[in-house]
């Protein structure tokens, strides 16, 4: 017996997709019009990864029939592309089209993304401003259990919304600005309190894109609409997140795409140290994200007087670690800025 896919298993498959052949060497339309007004002509096929019944490709006997049957088992192909990974398994692996069908789907949502946001966003909120963006953040959510490991559970569950906030903004990003991998400051702090675990922190970027799409998250979060988050995630694409992470104030963070289907979200552990070149903005960042704690700046090159000068009257004007007001950043270059006059 075969666990065939739903119509609407289908239909979600191929417009997961925009109609389009998931195989990247190929990417053909699969529907278009018939002569006939009122109807069309479809050459797409919901192929399944692992196959709908035993001797079948790539069949996978661990899955239940409802997990062979779910979205998550199919990919959208045109009837030649289904042909052919399905004559071939060992040369179309299981790994193989699950990664077509990630790709496929992230640039479904580029593309999508790139048409809708220049009607549903204003052009001017996404200009690079002059000030670093902060975006705070604060919700709470019911602990699964009252075990240190229902504790556990319920600290990586909830910490993982938020970076799962940060890598979709960092998806919406790309669509605007041409940068695959980027520094950002996260304060992020957790209490647990008679069965709930309180969470509130806050985000800090010169990227001003990225600062407004984080802003999106965090009004719902703010609004305690945790459904209403997770609906908004998983409209994007389903994409891998390796995440290295710690609770506290300020820590300094790097963003990048580790491949089509996988991002990274790493701390940065390493205390800077500033080298010969220009101190970009996202190296005075990580500077003051790694260093205002310490009170501490390491120089490899003294010989540079603009950078160490820069550096030297901010830190001599800033009072709080944590105030960027400061600094300028340049709107027409975001990795310039300077310390603004008296």
């Amino acid at each position: 017996m075969r666990d065939n896919f739903t119509l609407k298993t289908k239909d979600i498959l191929a417009k997961r997709v925009g109609y389009k052949c998931s195989n990247p060497e190929c990417r053909t339309l699969t529907c278009g019009p018939k002569s006939i007004e009122t109807d069309f002509i479809s050459i797409g096929v919901a192929a399944h990864i692992t196959a709908a019944s035993k001797n079948g490709p790539r069949y996978n006997p661990k899955l239940t029939p409802s997990e062979r049957t779910s979205p998550k088992n199919g990919i959208w192909l045109c009837q030649n592309c289904a042909k052919l990974v399905d004559n071939d398994p060992e040369l179309f692996k299981t790994s193989l089209l699950e990664s077509w069908k990630n790709d496929a789907e992230l640039l479904a949502l580029n593309k999508m993304s790139k048409a809708t946001n220049r009607i549903a966003v204003h052009p001017e909120l996404l200009q690079q401003l002059s000030t670093f963006a902060r975006v705070e953040f604060s919700y709470g959510l019911p602990l699964i259990g009252d075990s240190e490991e229902s504790k556990i559970k319920s600290i990586q569950f909830s910490s993982s919304i938020v970076f799962n906030m940060i890598a979709c903004s960092y998806l919406q990003t790309q669509t605007y600005l041409k940068r695959d991998k980027f520094v950002f400051g996260l304060t992020l702090n957790y209490e647990i309190e008679n069965g709930y675990i309180y969470y509130q922190g806050e985000l800090i970027t010169h990227l001003t894109p990225f600062g407004y799409f984080f802003g999106i998250f965090a009004d719902l979060l703010n609004e305690g609409s945790i459904d209403e988050i997770i609906d908004y995630i998983n409209s994007f694409p389903t994409i891998k997140i390796k995440r290295e992470y710690t609770f506290g104030q300020f820590k300094p963070y790097v963003i990048s795409r580790v491949n089509p289907a996988k991002i990274s979200i790493e701390l940065n552990k390493n205390r800077f140290i500033f080298e010969k070149g220009i101190l970009t903005t996202s190296d005075l960042l990580t500077l003051l994200a790694s260093s205002l704690n310490t009170g501490i700046i390491m120089f490899d090159d003294i010989n540079d007087p603009e950078s160490f000068t820069k550096i030297v009257t901010l830190w001599n004007k800033i009072e709080d670690g944590f105030d960027m007001s400061e600094v300028s950043i340049d709107t027409d270059d975001a990795e310039n800025w300077f310390v603004n006059n008296d």
